[in-house]
């Protein structure tokens, strides 16, 4: 939503009241707080900047931004957080890639093909572990009660060498807990071991 992120406060130079009201209105003020963020309050409008009063003039009477006062890095942020892919005219700058088995980029603005195509293969091998992992878990259901906890542990053993050269220790701590939990609970409703 801003140029030049980056810049701590920097967007008290690019929000409007506007912004801050819907932010309040949605009930984010808890988790902006969570999260280490200040308080919302309303920013004086004497003192905003162009840009903000350009903005505060398309918002009151409900005008959309002509294309040139459109930033390519914001309008690129913010599109990407929809679902669309990106095709015609008004998309040219967007570049899609094709879906391999676990991973697919719909729209990039990004022009190293080789940075590109070194994250597609990264991705796709680290999507790839957790999506085996998935289905694994989804087998579990097909799982004869008497085999079940022989099957979470084995889920467990075989993939804790997989993601611990990836997770931290705090991170491999919670996925052993949480295999920890379900065995207990097993064991609990007497499953046959």
């Amino acid at each position: 939503y801003r140029e030049g992120a980056g810049t701590v406060g920097d967007w008290k130079n690019y929000l409007t009241n506007t912004h801050l009201q819907i932010i309040k209105d949605l009930g984010f003020g808890p988790f902006l707080q969570e999260f280490g963020y200040e308080e919302i309050w309303e920013l004086d409008e004497s003192r905003y900047t162009p840009f903000q009063r350009r903005l505060k003039d398309y918002l009151d009477h409900g005008k959309v931004f002509p294309k040139e006062d459109i930033d390519e890095n914001i309008f690129t942020f913010a599109y990407n957080k929809t679902n669309l892919k990106a095709s015609g005219v008004a998309f040219q700058f967007f570049k899609s890639y094709p879906k391999r088995k676990d991973v697919e980029i719909l729209r990039s603005t990004f022009r190293d093909e080789t940075m590109v195509e070194e994250f597609l293969d990264m991705m796709e091998e680290k999507v790839g572990v957790v999506n085996s992992f998935l289905y694994n878990i989804l087998e579990f259901t097909d799982i004869e009660s008497h085999r079940a906890i022989d099957f979470l542990n084995g889920l467990r053993s075989s993939y804790w060498k997989r993601f611990e050269a990836e997770l931290g220790r705090e991170d491999m701590d919670r996925f052993d807990g949480a295999f920890k939990i379900a065995d207990a609970i097993m064991r609990e409703a007497n499953l046959p071991v």
